[in-house]
């Protein structure tokens, strides 16, 4: 079962959004975390790009994943983007990204960060899922999507 300090819940999703570049898309991402967390925005986004030049979050298929650990934060934000148009993320398979799921935990969190970014690279390598995320722009049915997603993960085990 998944535990609530486990579970995959976005707190904003964006969709057609217009951006050129990696630099870009940690730009919106970094200002919206801000909004959220009131942690600073040029430290979070310097904290994306350390994070991006150490290990680049592209996993493939379109797919990019970054993530941080920060301190000050109470519970995990996660956000999930769609791009208008993709960028290139220096992803495994040199494909470029269109969608961008992105999560934020607490320093104190170590496993479950982990656990969460396991659940996210294993929900984003199914075709199925992903061709669903392309296909609508509806927050709720994204949210849902996603959700669905685990409980169906939670069958198969």
């Amino acid at each position: 079962m998944i535990s609530q300090r486990e579970k995959i819940l976005f707190r904003s999703v964006f969709t057609q959004t217009e951006a050129n570049s990696k630099k870009q898309v940690f730009d919106i991402l970094s200002s919206a975390f801000a909004e959220l967390t009131g942690a600073d925005e040029d430290d979070l986004n310097d904290a994306f790009m350390e994070q991006e030049s150490q290990s680049p979050s592209g996993i493939g298929r379109g797919v990019a994943l970054p993530h941080l650990q920060i301190e000050k934060l109470n519970e995990p934000i996660c956000i999930l983007m769609k791009l208008k148009r993709p960028v290139n993320f220096a992803a495994i398979d040199d494909e470029p990204v269109d969608i961008v799921c992105c999560l934020i935990s607490p320093s104190a969190d170590g496993p479950y960060h982990l656990r969460r970014l396991s659940r996210f690279s294993r929900l984003l390598r199914n075709e199925t899922l992903c061709a669903a995320i392309r296909a609508t722009d509806d927050p709720t049915e994204l949210q849902d999507l996603f959700y669905d997603s685990q409980t169906q993960m939670l069958a198969a085990a």
